[in-house]
């Protein structure tokens, strides 16, 4: 069911009182829409109540609950919500959406690159990718199906892109919005946005700069600060906590998460600018990046990976 992209719930019997559980008839999976797969032994009006209490209660987690059968003695079910995969949405297919390609599969989202040229996006570059699409930005939203569980990341080649894919992403459900860029840049396109009638509330959704704050300046550096920000909202979403409601770090104050300026460079190339030194990395306070590096190291692989030396050295991995 996950890796269909659907969403249900287990219903496991675990205690009948003084009863013995038998493995058949013990497990029930209810599909959103009220679809059945398995069965329990108490009979179809039993498994009915327990499906109407979760349509009337969305769980996000576990919950062990007790429902009574017609003859008045309590069972209890243990409910297990099944959450499809999240969905990480790149567009653009540049350096640093490979990199973000990469992470996100580690980070176990199912992730979808974008770009228009296909020359950058290919399975070449983005081998890990559960799907590579070669589309206009303006018209590949109809093809797509975002809802809370997706996370749209905008990485493009240019600030003309970047507001395209902005403005259809902000009328959609996704569960998070990111957009790189300097701070002038950001301002300047949401302006525009404004005067062409979108709505100040849509844009407050967004993350911009995105990423968590890390001084980050190369793909790779960018890319973690924006993986660990996606952890980190993830972990909100299953909470139960609003993503998308009032004024957090790394949305539309513009304190992100790098520098924001665009790096350009060809397939291959080397990036424009020079790296600056760095004199300590304070940020690796941060819990969520903190897991985020050593995720990576502990399941690094060296033609893929590399941890530049100043976090290797900070890290504790303890």
């Amino acid at each position: 069911m996950r890796g269909q992209g659907e969403r249900g719930i287990l219903a496991s019997v675990v205690s009948k009182g003084d009863a013995a559980i038998q493995p058949r008839g013990s497990k029930i999976l209810f599909g959103m829409g009220g679809e059945k797969w398995g069965f329990l032994s108490e009979g179809e009006a039993f498994e009915d109540q327990i499906w109407h209490w979760c349509a009337e209660n969305p769980l996000k987690r576990l919950k062990l609950q007790a429902f009574r059968r017609s003859d008045g003695q309590s069972i209890d079910i243990l409910l297990e919500p099944i959450q499809m995969d999240p969905t990480l949405y790149i567009f653009g297919a540049g350096h640093i959406a490979q990199a973000l390609s990469l992470l996100g599969k580690m980070a176990e989202f199912r992730v979808v690159v974008i770009d228009d040229r296909p020359l950058f996006a290919n399975r070449e570059r983005f081998p890990e990718a559960d799907t590579v699409l070669v589309e206009p930005f303006e018209m590949v939203f109809d093809k797509l199906q975002i809802d809370p569980q997706s996370y749209v990341v905008i990485v493009t080649r240019g600030h003309l892109y970047d507001g395209e894919v902005l403005e259809q992403a902000v009328r959609t459900e996704a569960g998070y919005i990111g957009m790189i860029g300097s701070k002038r840049k950001i301002a300047l396109l949401y302006k525009g946005l404004i005067d062409q009638g979108i709505k100040r509330q849509l844009l407050n959704r967004v993350y911009a700069p995105i990423g968590i704050d890390i001084d980050s300046e190369t793909p790779a550096e960018i890319a973690i600060s924006i993986i660990a920000q996606l952890i980190r909202v993830r972990a909100e979403n299953a909470e139960g906590g609003s993503g998308h409601t009032g004024i957090s770090h790394g949305r539309t104050r513009f304190t992100g998460g790098h520098k924001g300026g665009r790096q350009s460079h060809a397939p291959g190339g080397q990036l424009t600018n020079s790296r600056k030194e760095k004199q300590g990395n304070p940020h690796l306070s941060n819990p969520y990046l903190h897991r985020v590096l050593l995720f990576l190291w502990t399941n690094r692989r060296p033609a893929e990976f590399r941890l530049p030396v100043q976090y290797s050295k900070e890290l504790r991995f303890s």
